[in-house]
C-alpha cells in the first residue's frame, strides 16, 4: 500500500546527465534541454506509429474541446462521440472507440479472431 512501482529507470549516459544536472542544481532550461535530448532517443520508436500519433492527437482534441462553448460538439467533429449525460468513463470509452476506428483500418485485415 502506498508503493510506487517505477520499474527500471533509464541508465543511459543522456539520462545520467539529466540526473547530474538536477543534483547540481542546474538551471531549469539546462535540465529541460538535457531531458529533451535524452527523451528524443527514447521516443524515436514511435515516429512512424500511427496508433501513437492518433492517440496523442485525440488527447489534444480533449484540451481544445475544454475551451469551447460546446465541448461535445467539438469532440463529435473529430470523431469522439459522447452520450447526452457524459461522465469521465464515457469520455475515456469514446476516445478509445475513436482510436479503435482510426487504427482498425490499418490492422483489421490481418486480424482474424478465433
Amino acid at each position: 500500500m502506498g508503493h510506487v512501482r517505477l520499474g527500471t529507470l533509464p541508465r543511459s549516459r543522456a539520462w545520467k546527465e539529466v540526473v547530474g544536472l538536477i543534483t547540481a542544481g542546474a538551471d531549469v532550461s539546462q535540465i529541460a534541454n538535457a531531458t529533451i535530448r535524452a527523451a528524443d532517443k527514447a521516443f524515436s520508436f514511435v515516429l512512424n506509429d500511427e496508433g501513437y500519433t492518433e492517440a496523442v492527437w485525440l488527447m489534444t482534441q480533449l484540451a481544445i474541446a475544454a475551451k469551447k462553448d460546446n465541448f461535445s460538439e467539438h469532440l463529435q467533429s473529430v470523431g469522439i462521440n459522447l452520450p447526452q449525460d457524459t461522465s469521465l468513463p464515457d469520455v475515456a470509452a469514446a476516445v478509445t472507440e475513436a482510436l479503435d476506428r482510426k487504427t482498425r483500418v490499418k490492422w483489421w485485415p490481418f486480424f482474424r479472431p478465433g
